[in-house]
């Protein structure tokens, strides 16, 4: 079976070459026009890139055509001629601007079409499908004209693409709806744009019943400017006033007494029916009150101000004749102004017991409910078998249930009862039935008990009990002096000599005088060394005092230190006793724990970090010696310059401090950080050698300015200044670039075109003239009528518009 090779064959390649021949043979005759698009559009305007219509471009299609491997396209190259447009792109209130700065996916061929022609029209907007959604107006209420054809911009805009007129929209609407055009703009105004957007949002499509004030009852049948008087916006549509009184006020017959808010009594469906809610108010309706007509309260039909209290309306039935007051509602309801019932407890004096059979006339003489006594002695003073000695609170025994039996709660007294006092008769300490004041202290009845005749004081309790007079304890415990050890043992005549206790001292040396073999050396505070358990085998805790012992000081007798048996003012200072052993001779001072311990006095350290000058790098090895000549210490210079003053390549013209650009690492391999200066290395300016500008190695003073250094660089001759950066970099000399828009000539136009010698003539940049005369001379037929200002009439765009 023979395999196809399909247009590889011998007769499909034979074929394939004689068809391009046969195309190319074509394209010839034809004059290369064998795939013309058609002819450019010949119409002539203003010359723009050196043609005055497209026509003049002719074969050149790269003038407008891009291919597809470029990153420009095509509309980047329109702009290059039509720079007025990419001008316009820059302000948002041209056309062009606003589709360029609305990033809208238009370009320039969406609109402009060519190749159709030469007499064809270059811009068609027919069917361009415009984002008239982004500018607040949608098409969508405007898909076609009155005569049902597809509308088109000019049928709105007419000549101005950016605004409507309204009267543009007056005239379709008027055709369409002469009545209610006339009637609408009459109602809201001409300015149809305030409103709508093209979307009916506030036309047909508004709902009155999503708004705030959604229309109810009769509310829905009254036309829009019943309520919107003289309102053309939606703004002032918005802030239309939603209370009653605004419509309203006409027929307000309260003359606004009540208020704005109508619609606490009326409703929409009906102005003339009313209903009030009284439980709204302050004052709720309850009982005969609810059944009451309203001009019972209100008389003369006035709302605001009427009284609320009950006597106001009720004064005619007070047959107490306002010797209550005038809350009648303390005894009376609404629902029955019969019978009347009296709370007692309100006044805090509850009625209980016989009480509640006593008829009120019996405490509230002559009807005198205000000033009755609330004392038990008011009533019952005449049976007080007491004869008031007991005071007024006869509730304190009896009770309102019967006048007996009585009862008396002691522990309810400052003078609770307990143990024997429970059995004793009241008469026993009440002598004569005479209960207040009667006294309280033990003293009073057992004085004649009192075998320490009062050198105890009176208060017996403090050793006797109520259970029982013998037996008696003391707790020294509660006492200034709590007894311990041997002193629990002691009998109490040994310290309290004579019986006598008031007044016992309680300091050690008191009763040890005779023991102390101090000869009062260490005070009178003896339980610093010795216990209660035993006056032998004293101890003393040293890290209790000022000076705490450690190390070899541990072990040290107390007589090393404490000379002659002699302890109150031994010195604590190490010179103290070691000043034998200063080998420095007190040029360290006298703190010796500073490079010593109390473990041993040899091998003695010194942390030179807790100076003011710490040891780093190299300066860690070297010897103490090498710094502190001669043994001497103090007053050492810390300056590098003080050591390192030989070493100075620089002869001092950096100063003292080294350390800017050496380490205590290493003194050689110095290193300068130019950024910590004024003048920071950028640029070519970083691979500079020092000495190129710090020459003979002087580096104080030396000059910042660009000048400085490139004067013979100044191909200006100091025409500039002697600031060559405003033009110049440090990364490279050449290249310079200067921004003019910086000074008060701005290029704009075509001058961004001109050569700097076009104006700068001979490389003169000072003094060069602004106006436009010193470069455009006017011509004669302005014949010097006309001022020098040519901008009132020329551009910079164009010498030629007018």
């Amino acid at each position: 079976m023979n395999k196809r090779y399909g247009f590889l064959s011998a007769s499909g390649l034979i074929a394939s070459l004689v068809t391009l021949a046969a195309i190319t043979i074509l394209v010839i005759l034809n004059g290369y026009e064998l795939f013309s698009p058609g002819p450019l559009n010949a119409k002539a305007g203003p010359p723009l890139g050196g043609v005055t219509s497209h026509a003049e471009i002719g074969g050149e299609c790269s003038r407008c055509h891009t291919t597809p491997w470029q990153a420009i396209g095509m509309s980047d190259q329109c702009i290059l001629c039509h720079v007025e447009v990419n001008e316009e792109r820059m302000d948002e209130s041209t056309l062009h601007g606003a589709i360029y700065q609305n990033n809208l996916e238009i370009t320039c061929q969406t609109c402009h079409l060519e190749h159709k022609g030469p007499d064809s029209p270059i811009t068609n907007l027919r069917g361009i499908k415009f984002p008239h959604d982004s500018y607040g107006f949608s098409l969508q209420s405007h898909k076609g004209n009155i005569f049902g054809v597809d509308a088109e911009c000019t049928d709105c805009h007419e000549d101005d693409f950016l605004h409507v007129d309204p009267i543009t929209c007056g005239k379709c609407h008027t055709l369409i709806d002469s009545k209610f055009t006339s009637s609408h703009v009459l109602t809201f105004g001409a300015e149809c744009m305030d409103c709508h957007d093209g979307l009916e949002t506030y036309g047909r499509k508004f709902d009155h019943q999503s708004m705030q004030f959604p229309l109810e009852g009769q509310h829905a049948e009254v036309d829009c400017s019943g309520c919107h008087v003289l309102q053309f916006s939606i703004l002032e549509l918005q802030t239309t006033s939603q209370s009653c009184v605004a419509c309203h006020q006409e027929v307000d017959k309260h003359l606004g007494n009540l208020g704005d808010n109508c619609d606490i009594c009326h409703s929409p469906e009906d102005w003339k029916t009313i209903d009030f809610d009284h439980d709204t108010s302050a004052f709720k309706l309850e009982g005969n009150h609810a059944v009451t007509q309203c001009d019972g309260c209100h008389k003369m039909g006035v709302l605001k101000g009427t009284p609320s209290n009950c006597i106001d309306c009720h004064f005619a039935d007070d047959k107490h004749e306002g010797s209550f007051g005038s809350n009648c509602q303390d005894c009376h309801t609404s629902e029955n102004w019969k019978p009347y019932r009296f709370d007692h407890g309100v006044v805090n004096y509850e009625i209980s017991g016989q009480h509640m059979e006593v008829p009120c006339e019996k405490c509230h003489i002559n009807n005198d409910y205000y000033s009755a006594s609330r004392e038990c002695n008011s009533c019952h003073a005449k049976i007080d078998p007491h004869l008031g000695s007991l005071g007024l609170l006869c509730e304190n025994c009896h009770t309102t249930n019967g006048w007996l039996p009585t009862s008396f709660v002691h522990n309810q007294s400052t003078f609770k009862l307990t143990g024997k006092h429970l059995s004793i008769s009241c008469t026993d300490c009440h002598i004569s039935s005479v209960y207040s004041h009667t006294r309280k202290t033990c003293d009073d009845c057992h004085s004649v008990d009192d075998k320490h005749k009062g050198a105890l004081g009176v208060n017996c309790d403090l050793c006797h009990t109520t259970s029982s007079w013998k037996g008696a304890t003391y707790d020294h415990s509660k006492t200034n002096f709590p007894l311990t050890g041997s002193h629990i043992n002691v009998a109490c005549q040994n310290c309290h000599t004579n019986g006598s206790y008031k007044g016992t001292p309680y300091t050690c040396i008191s009763c040890h005088v005779s023991d102390d073999k101090h000869n009062g050396s260490f005070g009178t505070d003896c339980g610093t060394c010795h216990t209660t358990s035993t006056w032998t085998g004293a101890t003393f805790d040293h890290s209790q005092t000022a000076f705490t012992l450690t190390g070899a000081h541990v072990n040290t007798t107390c007589s090393a230190c404490h000379k002659n048996g002699v302890y109150k003012g031994t010195p604590t200072t190490c010179n103290a006793c070691h000043v034998s052993d200063d080998k420095h001779n007190g040029s360290f001072g006298t703190d010796c724990g500073t490079c010593h311990t109390t473990s041993t006095w040899t091998g003695a350290t010194f942390d030179h970090n807790k100076t003011a000058f710490t040891l780093t790098g190299a300066h860690v090895g070297v010897n103490c010696s090498a710094c502190h000549k001669n043994g001497v210490y103090k007053g050492t210079p810390t300056t590098c310059n003080a050591c390192h003053a030989s070493d100075d390549k620089h002869n001092g013209s950096f100063g003292t401090d080294c350390g800017t650009c050496h380490t205590t690492s290493t003194w050689t391999g110095a290193t300068f950080d130019h950024n910590n200066t004024a003048f920071k290395l950028t640029g070519a300016h970083v691979q500079v050698n020092c000495n190129a500008c710090h020459v003979n190695g002087v580096y104080k003073g030396t000059p910042t300015t660009c000048y400085a250094c490139h004067r013979t660089d100044d191909q200006h001759n100091g025409s500039f200044g002697t600031n060559c950066d405003s033009c110049h970099t440090t990364s490279t000399w050449s290249g310079a670039t200067i921004d003019h828009d910086q000074f008060s000539f701005k290029l704009t136009g075509k001058h961004r075109e001109v050569s700097c010698s076009g104006c700068h003539v001979n490389g003169v940049y000072q003094g060069t003239p602004t106006e436009c005369e010193s470069c455009h001379k006017p011509p004669i037929e302005h014949d010097g009528g006309l001022s020098t200002n040519c901008d009132q009439c020329h551009t910079t765009q164009n010498w030629d518009a007018d």
